[in-house]
């Protein structure tokens, strides 16, 4: 019975336990090893340092630009208020130059008219003047000019009778 249930363990069975067994296995455990060692380690490794590598600069970029972007808010804000009070400037100074325009004009045009007004009154006055000077030398003028004119031809009219 002992014989008959070894005999499993009889060559050409379904399995084999002898030395060759044994060699192969020594063999498939010490090739593992090498190609592990030799191989699959310095690859893992080299894609351990790239991994880290990559990380190490996806950390800071993502540092960065969360830094950056902080920043670009506070820049946008900023400029947002310094456009804001720009306009709120320029609206300030265009109203006070309108107004200092308006007050020039007003200030021309009334200083315009008053001189018109000392004109109009010194050319009223002047020509009430000239006229009342020229007056005497109208009329001595217009009596000497119808004179001539009724003297001669009352000369000629008295000659025909």
């Amino acid at each position: 019975m002992i014989v008959e249930t070894l005999s499993f363990l009889t060559a050409g069975g379904l399995f084999d336990f002898d030395f060759t067994f044994f060699a192969e296995a020594f063999l498939f455990i010490s090739f593992s090893f090498i190609v592990t060692s030799v191989f699959l380690n310095p690859i893992s490794k080299q894609l351990t340092e790239r991994s880290q590598y990559i990380n190490y600069h996806i950390r800071k970029a993502t540092f960065y630009l969360a830094c950056s972007s902080s920043i670009f808010s506070k820049t946008l804000l900023f400029l947002t208020k310094e456009s804001n009070e720009l306009n709120r400037q320029l609206k300030v100074t265009q109203t006070f130059t309108k107004n200092q325009f308006d007050n020039e004009i007003s200030l021309v045009q009334n200083y315009s008219f008053e001189l018109l007004k000392k004109v109009k009154g010194t050319l009223a006055i002047q020509s009430a003047y000239l006229l009342k000077q020229s007056n005497k030398d109208l009329v001595k003028l217009t009596n000497n000019f119808f004179d001539q004119q009724f003297l001669s031809n009352y000369s000629s009219a008295r000659s025909l009778f």
